[in-house]
């Protein structure tokens, strides 16, 4: 009698377990679906951060916040890389759809501190009080703008902005560093003809036949612009006019192009005393 009713519970048990693995194996995994705002503080490494989900009140599953620094992570990485900069704060959304494995769409990072609008400002105003109070405050002497990629000495560079570039220069910035199509500020002085911007590039030195993305070369910028005065300046500095650019195109061809007579008569006499 003991035997068969053990047998009978045994037999019992049987499809309570099965029907407890089929229901298991039937659930929904839990979606994520949904607009999310990653905040954080980071030197070096993500030292702090928040997450927020837009229009919703319940907080975050760990699961997803766990999963969406492991995505986001390697983003900002890679975004103060460009911005040259270490410590930061700033913010990135990011879009999370279905269930596990999701997948993940993330925006631009957004930076919020260092501000560069605030040193962009002071450049633009020649205001070089500011410019060293900002720089001393947050050690972004070299910082980039996100997207563009450019740098204050850019910046003051393109809108001939001497007092300020000369400031930042004896600061120690950087002058070669070129934005995101691979123009120097050597190119921004020259397409803005600004000819004391040009030389204070030249006393410090940089490379006057540096090439943009294109092969454009700081020569052919301003022999296609007809910017005769800087151009005859670079020369005078060793300007290589044979150089060519990816369409094979040297700084004469541009001026032709370009309809600029005297730039062609400076280049074509050139060309013959060399």
């Amino acid at each position: 009698m003991k035997t068969s009713l053990s047998r009978f519970c045994f037999s019992g048990m049987i499809p309570v377990v099965f029907l407890g693995v089929f229901l298991s194996g039937c659930r929904t995994p839990e979606r994520a679906d949904g607009r999310y705002e990653f905040v954080f503080v980071w030197d070096g490494e993500i030292q702090k951060a928040q997450l927020f989900r837009e229009h919703a009140n319940s907080e975050v599953r760990t699961a997803v916040r766990d999963e969406l620094l492991r995505e986001v992570k390697p983003v900002i990485a890679e975004q103060l890389k460009n911005a040259n900069l270490r410590n930061a704060r700033g913010k990135v959304k990011v879009t999370v759809s279905g269930p596990p494995p999701y997948t993940f769409f993330t925006g631009a990072v957004e930076i919020s501190t260092p501000n560069i609008s605030e040193l962009f400002s002071a450049v633009e105003s020649d205001n070089v009080n500011r410019i060293k109070i900002l720089l001393a405050q947050n050690d972004n002497l070299n910082q980039r703008e996100l997207p563009s990629e450019r740098t204050a000495v850019y910046m003051a560079a393109a809108g001939g902005h001497v007092n300020s570039l000369r400031t930042l220069l004896q600061l120690g910035a950087d002058p070669t560093l070129p934005d995101f199509e691979g123009d120097s500020p050597l190119h921004a002085a020259v397409t803005a003809d600004s000819q004391p911007s040009v030389q204070q590039f030249i006393d410090a030195g940089v490379n006057i036949n540096c090439a943009n993305a294109v092969g454009l070369t700081p020569l052919m910028v301003a022999a296609h612009l007809g910017r005769m005065r800087v151009l005859e300046m670079l020369l005078r500095s060793g300007a290589d006019p044979s150089l060519k650019s990816r369409n094979g195109k040297t700084a004469l061809s541009f001026a032709r192009d370009a309809g600029q007579m005297q730039v062609i008569t400076i280049l074509e006499q050139s060309r013959k005393s060399r």
